[in-house]
Formats: C-alpha cells, sequence, structure tokens
C-alpha cells in the first residue's frame, strides 16, 4: 500500500479559524484494499507514557504486516498535559507526526481490553483502496461561552468551525466519512456539526466524539501538537462501505442491550467480513455500569469475531441515533457505531 507523498502545505485563515497544516494524499486505487489495525498500551509498573504510546504503535506496526497507515487515530486518557504529550510522542516515533490526529477521552476500549485511565489507544486505517485527508481548526473561539447565555454567539463559532473543517475537507464523489474530533462536548457539538452540514451536506456519513471537557483535559491531537478550543477532521475516501446506527441508554443494563443491539444491527445490516468498528460512546453510560469492561463485551457479542474494535468514551457523539438513521447528528448518552468493509467488487 502506498500512502501518498507529504508536503509542507500552509493554509491561510478560513472562515475566520486558524487552520491547520495540510498534507497531500494520494488518491484510492479501485478494488483495492481498506486495513485497520488497533493496539491498547497502559503505563504504570514502570512504563511511562511515552512507552505506552510506542508500545501501542509497535504493536500496532506488527500487526499490519508491512502495510503502511495513512492516518492512526490516537484516544489517551492521561491527566496530566506532559503525559499526553509524552504519549502521542512515542507513538510518533514509530509513524512520525503527520498521520497521528486524536483527542483526550475517558477511556478506550479494543479487542485486547478495556482501559480508562494512564492509557492509550490507536486505530490506523490504511490500504491502497483508501486514502484519508485531515484538517485542523485551532480555535474554535467557544472557550467561556455557553449555550444559556450566549448561545447566538456559540452558533456562529462553531458553525463557522465546522464550515471550515467542511471546506478545507470538500467531499467528493468518492467521500464516504467524516470522522470529527473536537473540544465541544453535547450539547455543544450539534453546533459544530451544523456548520460542517452546511458545507458538506446532511446526507454524507459523519462520526466521532468529543474531548475530555475536565479543565486541563481537554485536548486535540494533531500531528504532534496539543490543543484545546480545537477540533479535528479526516475524510476517508475510496473503496469502502459505511453503515450506522445508535441508541441512547442511562442505565446498566440498558446501556449493555444498547451496545449490543446496535452492534449486531449494524453487523446484519452489512453482509460479508467487517473490516472495523468505531464506537464513540458517551462518558455518561460508561458511568453508569457496573463493570466497565462488560460494554465492551456487549459490543464484541454484537460485532462478532471479525473486525477490528475502536471503542471511545467521550462527552458527546456525532453518528445516527433511534430518530436520525438517516442524518448524523450530534448527541450525549449514545453509543454511536459506525461499521467499516471493504467495498464490494461489482459485478461484471
Amino acid at each position: 500500500m502506498k500512502s501518498g507523498l507529504f508536503c509542507a502545505c500552509f493554509v491561510l485563515l478560513a472562515a475566520g479559524c486558524a487552520t491547520g497544516p495540510q498534507r497531500a494524499v494520494a488518491p484510492p486505487k479501485p478494488g483495492g484494499a481498506l486495513v485497520a489495525a488497533t493496539a491498547l498500551a497502559r503505563a504504570g509498573q514502570g512504563v511511562d507514557a511515552y512507552a505506552a504510546g510506542r508500545q501501542a504503535a509497535e504493536s500496532l506496526r506488527a500487526q499490519l504486516s508491512g502495510v503502511e497507515p495513512h492516518v492512526v487515530i490516537l484516544a489517551e486518557c492521561f491527566v496530566d498535559k506532559a503525559d499526553k504529550a509524552r504519549a502521542a510522542k512515542g507513538v510518533a516515533s514509530v509513524f512520525g507526526k503527520a498521520k497521528v490526529a486524536g483527542f483526550a477521552a475517558y477511556g478506550i476500549y479494543t479487542r485486547d481490553g478495556v482501559a480508562d485511565r494512564q492509557a492509550v489507544g490507536l486505530l490506523a486505517l490504511g490500504g491502497d483502496g483508501i486514502s484519508v485527508r485531515t484538517a485542523l481548526v485551532r480555535e474554535l473561539k467557544s472557550k467561556g461561552l455557553t449555550l444559556e447565555r450566549d448561545e447566538a454567539a456559540l452558533k456562529a463559532a462553531l458553525g463557522g468551525a465546522g464550515r471550515s473543517l467542511a471546506e478545507q475537507l470538500p467531499a467528493n464523489g468518492q467521500t464516504r466519512l467524516l470522522v470529527v474530533l473536537a473540544d465541544a462536548h453535547s450539547p455543544k457539538n450539534q453546533l459544530l456539526l451544523d456548520g460542517v452540514q452546511s458545507v458538506a451536506g446532511p446526507k454524507l456519513a459523519v462520526t466521532g466524539g468529543s474531548a475530555n471537557k475536565n479543565a486541563g483535559q481537554n485536548w486535540i491531537h494533531y500531528q504532534g501538537r496539543l490543543y484545546t478550543d480545537a477540533a479535528v477532521a479526516l475524510a476517508i475516501d475510496g473503496e469502502v462501505d459505511v453503515a450506522q446506527g445508535g441508541a441512547q441508554a442511562k442505565d446498566n443494563q440498558a446501556v449493555l442491550d444498547s451496545a449490543r443491539a446496535v452492534t449486531s444491527g449494524l453487523r446484519a445490516r452489512s453482509p460479508g467480513a467487517p473490516t472495523a468498528l468505531l464506537a464513540f460512546d458517551c462518558a455518561g453510560r460508561k458511568g453508569k455500569l457496573e463493570a466497565i469492561e462488560e460494554e465492551q463485551k456487549a459490543v464484541l457479542e454484537g460485532l462478532g469475531s471479525e473486525g477490528a474494535l475502536f471503542g471511545v468514551w467521550c462527552a458527546g457523539e456525532f453518528g445516527c441515533t433511534e430518530d436520525s438513521a438517516a442524518l448524523p447528528v450530534g448527541r450525549g448518552w449514545h453509543i454511536m457505531g459506525t461499521l467499516l468493509r471493504k467495498r464490494p467488487a461489482s459485478p461484471r
């Protein structure tokens, strides 16, 4: 797989929002491959944040078996900014800074396990059947604003930031999915999505989540740097089919039942082997669980034995819900599932 040539390309201010450096990518190859892998590593017992990041990246590299990823999505749940930066640096020591984008979360789950502190989780997407374009807005201009007091200002700021993200990643005939990671917790996340959809349209599949909203922990990772009051987006183009679903729950058993129902429903709607499931899951749901490992088990019961799993507990989610089956929205209290698989060959 070829990940494309990278070039230093700097973007001017768009829609009043400071944006980040862009990179050129090779277009997807018709009939090409879609590859996904995940890794999870914990710090502690002599393993520092840098070592955990590097350990996760090395595990990811081994699973990819020589395939070079287009992007590595990072989720981490460290408390201190210094540890967050060290974990990202450990990942970049294996894959380089340019491919890494992510955010601070309340917890992570993959097929390898579950962690909600001092841990880093990674998802790699690669294969010559897809390409991945990334964009950053460095300043959402929403700090200190509340919906109760500053609704108009928030709509303008977050709507403008969403438009900027979408304008940097114009949808084309091969765009299948946008992944949005933002320092804009629910219900503010809907205002950001409104801006994205004002450019990209309402029907493009969107998923993602909001960073940990605790003061000092609300960081967005992008190409080796950390930002607050920021958002990153990834456009996935090419040979991939996308199925989405979501459900709300607010007590232990309902959380487990909804996680199982969402993933099994996606699996039933997507015949053929899944490549990856992205599960952006509300931290409020996590707080209702008697044991957080049970939600990972419920998701896997629905998903089955095939496909990488990248689950993240966050402060608001993007995706489809019970009442928006064909329209991505920004919500809280939901698990938002997005199932990816290689697009089957067209019959001759």
